[in-house]
């Protein structure tokens, strides 16, 4: 069965997004705001802590991740199947 040429596109304009939020989050290492939520970038750990916008807003010290991951890929798949 031969692929639809829109699957495809997807598939690309997911790569370039995932790889995109991939180096925004370490080298700039600021929050990303993504569908409501926000993703960062621990150094030490070196994982992706994802915050719901409220949760994010309480402060450092103050909040609690609704998950860590271990790639921005799949903090995105969280965000996506929440």
């Amino acid at each position: 069965m031969n692929e639809s040429p829109y699957a495809r596109q997807f598939d690309i304009k997911e790569k370039r997004l995932n790889t995109y939020l991939q180096k925004y989050a370490t080298k700039n290492q600021g929050p990303i705001r993504y569908k409501g939520f926000v993703i960062v970038f621990n150094k030490e750990t070196k994982e992706y802590a994802v915050f719901t916008k409220d949760e994010y807003s309480y402060g450092k010290g103050y909040r609690y991740p609704e998950i860590e991951c271990s790639s921005i890929k799949e903090a995105k798949e969280f965000i996506d199947h929440y």
